[in-house]
């Protein structure tokens, strides 16, 4: 056997699931670290001027006050008993963020759960890293069929009555307001483990809603990363004169009409959205086309999300350095990212200054590349200021055993509603002060 036949024949790292290996050491040993270096900051130290202002020290997710109702608190509580077999389900709007806050309320109330994870964290940042994440309990999410062996750990460990974490939404959506599209993982997982509980153990889905909102008025600090955000993708200086909602939106158009000219697209005198929709109209037959020329299965779709998934199921069974692989790649790539701002996120009369902190941050993480800052920015994105997090707990969803797979539908959308309900709820609360700081919403058609 030669070395390249050898080397085809090595177990690809990234794409294999490897166990965890909880470590109730390691997880003793992080809880302090994460509450205050990635979270609240040091006390006393975050107070100091200049000093308190260093990432570290103030918190890298700068998030110094946590809002957990004791109602609240003793709901999820009763989930996470070991004599049930819980999978927790949080809301998803902001990358590091997610996991910081998830860590902290598992280190309240169950340190011992096994959490989901992209397989580029778990096992593609080499083996002392991947050795650390499966001691911390992540199980790396492998595409496609994969993933099975991860589901299957999932539901023993939740039969132990131990927990399992993972997010519904699947990848980040920095729309903090709006719960996306939910995947069946989660409701998959528990109806398995519904079929096998015995001694009366309930299985349960235990939504968890976290909405994060700033201290202050952090419209400079705003301001001062769309500076950041036009200089690093070549965009036209927009002023500081005006509000920094209309400005976003400038740079959004701006964004777009680069799209626009790179398929040879024409820019109409019409609302944003408009123009986007006229875009992806535009590079959906291309897509088509090129994955028909393919023979890439399954047939062709008019579905937009459905046709993206076609072209990202072939792309898994190609070599990625292949000139037709580097054409769908980026034909899907580009529909993913202009698909990732959608009219149903902002449809009030205002935007909040955090609805505008968000956008920046999507902009960032899917358009500025290329750079160490850029690179530190999607990995840990860092806030214009500090913030409150408010954490709600809705009912948790009892999962039968009598549930069958029909039944997902249903319970999918029943998740869904009882998030978004709870979402909407936090909202309504923080209106009521009066504090809330908000823009004329310009995305509004």
């Amino acid at each position: 056997m030669d070395a390249i036949e050898q080397e085809q024949k090595k177990p690809n790292r990234l794409m294999t699931f490897a166990p965890p290996t909880p470590s109730r050491i390691q997880f003793h040993i992080l809880t302090p670290v994460n509450r205050w270096l990635f979270l609240g900051g040091i006390p006393l130290l975050r107070s100091i001027p200049v000093i308190g202002n260093v990432p570290g020290i103030r918190g890298m997710a700068n998030i110094p006050k946590i809002i957990f109702p004791k109602a609240d608190k003793e709901r999820l509580g009763r989930a996470v008993s070991v004599k049930n077999a819980c999978f927790m389900v949080p809301n998803h709007p902001e990358f590091f963020t997610d996991w910081m806050l998830d860590k902290e309320i598992m280190s309240r109330l169950a340190p011992t759960t096994a959490s989901w994870a992209t397989h580029d964290i778990v096992n593609g940042m080499g083996n002392g890293a991947q050795k650390f994440w499966l001691k911390n309990n992540l199980i790396a999410q492998i595409p496609g069929a994969g993933g099975a062996a991860g589901k299957a750990y999932s539901v023993d460990w939740a039969l132990a009555g131990k927990n399992v974490l993972l997010h519904p939404e699947g990848a980040v959506g920095w729309h903090g307001d709006l719960i996306g599209h939910i995947y069946p993982g989660a409701i998959d997982m528990a109806i398995k483990a519904a079929h096998r509980a015995e001694n009366g153990r309930q299985v349960l889905v235990a939504p968890i809603i976290w909405k994060l909102k700033y201290n202050r008025d952090v419209s400079r600090a705003l301001h001062k990363e769309m500076d950041y955000v036009e200089k690093s993708l070549e965009l036209p200086h927009t002023s500081h004169e005006g509000d920094i909602a209309k400005r976003l939106y400038d740079t959004c158009c701006s964004i777009l009409a680069k799209s626009e000219a790179d398929y040879g697209v024409k820019s109409k005198d019409v609302h944003f959205f408009a123009r986007q929709d006229n875009l992806i109209a535009e590079i959906l037959p291309i897509l088509n086309k090129e994955l028909d020329r393919l023979g890439a299965e399954p047939e062709s779709s008019t579905v937009t999300a459905d046709l993206i998934r076609r072209g990202e199921r072939w792309l898994r069974t190609v070599d990625r350095k292949s000139k037709d692989a580097k054409t769908i790649a980026a034909l899907t790539k580009d529909l993913r990212q202009l698909l990732r701002f959608l009219p149903s996120f902002y449809t009030g009369k205002h935007i909040t200054q955090e609805h505008v902190g968000e956008c920046i941050k999507r902009i960032r993480h899917d358009y500025c590349k290329g750079t160490l800052r850029d690179t530190l920015n999607s990995f840990i994105p860092q806030p214009a200021g500090s913030r409150t997090a408010y954490i709600r707990t809705p009912e948790p969803i009892l999962i039968s055993p009598d549930t069958q797979v029909e039944d997902v539908p249903m319970l999918l959308e029943e998740l869904r509603l009882r998030m978004q309900t709870t979402l909407d709820e936090i909202n309504a609360d923080l209106d009521t002060t009066g504090d809330t700081i908000t823009y004329p919403n310009v995305f509004m058609q």
